[in-house]
Parts: structure tokens; sequence; C-alpha cells
């Protein structure tokens, strides 16, 4: 008796699919930093970042800051600028895998202090306090420095833009102070008082020539003549 074959079933097709999402890159420190305009001259800095997966990072600016640069491998630098300010930049970070986040970046200047250098405070006479002058000195600065008088005895000192201090003519004697405010092109700021002291002088008696001559002949008498008996004469005239 023959036998009939059952025909094998098709094989059932199949698939298989891998989802792969992207990391999110966390940004490292730093995010910013803070510092003085003496300080920023030599400012530079690196941007970090964390959870990616090793691969090279490429830092892209969204939100510019003029005074701000940062480059496509994260280094940080400030313009040219040496102001206070707080500037900030924003942006994107790339992965070679598809990996994403986002970096800020925030800097930072304040203002450094001027800072008077003492002694300030001099000495004159009245006869001499017409000519008197000195100059303001500070450290601190960056450039050149402007001096503004706010207070005290400005009608008889006077300063220049320059720091130069002078007098308004003769003083009376005394103590003299005024003060002001100091700055300079980067900011930076400070203030100032200077004190003249001025002494009275001494009067002196000036004897004139007429009266000179007049009184040699007199003084020479005196010197030479001897002392002379007093007579009392009564009132009789009899010499008793």
């Amino acid at each position: 008796m023959a036998r009939s074959l059952t025909p094998l079933a098709t094989p059932a097709a199949w698939t298989f699919t891998l989802k792969v999402s992207a990391s999110t890159i966390d940004q490292g420190v730093p995010t910013g930093d803070v510092l003085t305009v003496d300080g920023s001259t030599t400012f530079a800095d690196q941007l970090a970042s964390t959870t990616h997966d090793g691969s090279h990072v490429t830092f892209v600016t969204v939100v510019t800051n003029p005074h701000l640069t940062v480059s496509s491998s994260g280094a940080v630098s400030a313009s040219a600028r040496r102001s206070p300010l707080a500037a900030t930049r924003f942006g994107n970070r790339f992965g070679h895998a598809g990996d994403t986040g986002t970096w800020t970046y925030t800097l930072q200047i304040t203002a450094s202090l001027i800072s008077q250098v003492v002694p300030p405070d001099r000495n004159t006479t009245v006869n001499n306090s017409a000519t008197a002058s000195d100059q303001l000195n500070v450290t601190g600065n960056n450039g050149a420095v402007t001096y503004i008088a706010t207070g005290g005895d400005n009608t008889d000192l006077t300063v220049s833009p320059t720091g130069a201090v002078s007098t308004n003519g003769m003083l009376s004697a005394g103590v003299h102070t005024f003060s002001g405010t100091d700055s300079d092109v980067s900011g930076d700021a400070g203030q100032w008082s200077y004190s003249l002291t001025v002494a009275a002088g001494t009067i002196s008696q000036i004897v004139s020539p007429r009266t000179r001559r007049a009184l040699t002949p007199l003084r020479a008498t005196a010197r030479n003549s001897a002392p002379q008996a007093i007579t009392e004469r009564s009132a009789t005239g009899d010499g008793r």
C-alpha cells in the first residue's frame, strides 16, 4: 500500500529591531569664573563634559556674547576689553555617537580697588601758600587715572583731572583738607584725600632809615655823658 507524504510547512519570516537612543551629555565644571580687572588680563578656561561615550565633543555657541569666545573644543577666552562685566555664553554639545547636551558659561569681572599712596599731607607757610603745589599718587590702577574733588575745602584747594594739587591764592593759617574719587579707563575706582597745613608767619618790625639816623646821636650822647645831679630849687629861687 502506497503511503502519502505530508508537505513541510513553509518557514515563517522573523525580524529583530534594536533601538539605540542618544545619551545626554552633561556639563562638568567649570561653568564660570569671577575675576578682578587685574586678573582678567591672563584669563583662559576650558569647558568640560561628562556622561558621554568618550568620543570627541563639539561645542557650538547658540547665544553669543561680544566679550566671550568659545572654540569648538570648548576653550574659553575673553575679548581685549578689561572692564567690569558679566558675560554669558550658551550653546549645544554634540558627540560623534549622536549624544547631545547644552552648556552655559558666565564670566564676571569686578572692578579693582585704587588705593592712595601715603603720605598725602604737606606743610607750608602763609607766605608760601599761594604757590604751594603737589601731586596725588595711587596704586592698583590700570592705565591713566582721573581725579575728581567731591568734598572738603574746595574753595582754597584745587585738583586737576590728572591729580595735580594747587591752591587758589594765599591761604590763612590752619589745616585745609579736601577729598574726592579716582577712576581709570578699566572701571577701577577708589577714594583720595589731601591735607595742607599752613603755619602762621612771624611779623617783624621794620625801622625806617630816617628814624634810625635820628636815634643814633641820642644813643651816642646817652653813652658818653656822665650822670648829673639834679638840683631842686625852692620857690624863692635860693637854691635850697
